[in-house]
């Protein structure tokens, strides 16, 4: 069936419709999936009808887009609310133990949604694009952020090392609440503190000491 262009709300009352849907389609995603719920279930627990479902949103899976960008726009604010700079002069663990709480208290925060997003990632195009999207834009800002931790005069090397970094954290914190993991979470941060600063630490020392050899000219 043809549906018409959804249209933007300018009104409050409009506004606030369109968010009751938007919150009762992210409650129900989280505990269903998107294959599990359907647009009349989203209206029926919104207290709305299904046209006034299809005024806000063609379909229900442009509703997940939406809600999935909204959801990485909130993870890379809670992820990277605190930078180096912030922080006084903090040293490299006591750093990438806050960045790496950060990381997990935003999974821990919205794990189901998460949860029944993840897959979708590899079966539905537009849903990757966002993963994919987003990804690349932790990438930036780790590198934003270590740089300020790991400093040498080789922009690839440093691109390289924080690119590990970025995916040794992120990637703990996803599979600790989207699989499960054997350990405690306590547990784990204390091991990935320990094996990323002292990562750093030993990159660091390989650079500073390259860059202490003289350089011997040829006449």
């Amino acid at each position: 069936m043809h549906k018409k262009q959804a249209t933007v709300p300018k009104q409050q009352r409009s506004i606030k419709t369109r968010q009751l849907i938007k919150d009762t389609g992210y409650r129900l995603f989280s505990e269903k999936g998107l294959y599990g719920t359907s647009s009349n279930q989203i209206a029926a627990e919104a207290g709305v009808n299904i046209g006034t479902f299809y005024n806000y949103f063609v379909d229900k899976r442009v509703l997940f887009l939406e809600l999935l960008e909204d959801f990485q726009e909130r993870f890379v604010e809670k992820v990277f609310s605190a930078q180096p700079s912030d922080l006084g002069g903090i040293d490299v663990k006591t750093f990438i133990r806050q960045h790496l709480n950060q990381a997990f208290d935003a999974f821990r925060s919205e794990r189901d949604f998460f949860k029944s997003a993840y897959p979708l990632q590899y079966m539905d195009e537009d849903v990757e694009k966002v993963f994919r999207k987003y990804e690349r834009q932790e990438l930036r800002m780790t590198l934003a952020t270590y740089r300020k931790l790991f400093k040498s005069d080789n922009p690839k090397q440093t691109e390289t090392t924080i690119t590990v970094i970025s995916m040794i954290l992120i990637a703990a914190s996803n599979r600790f609440y989207t699989l499960g993991m054997s350990v405690g979470k306590k547990q784990l941060i204390d091991t990935m503190v320990e094996m990323t600063s002292t990562y750093i630490e030993k990159l660091q020392k390989e650079v500073d000491s390259q860059q202490s050899v003289p350089t011997t000219t040829t006449t």
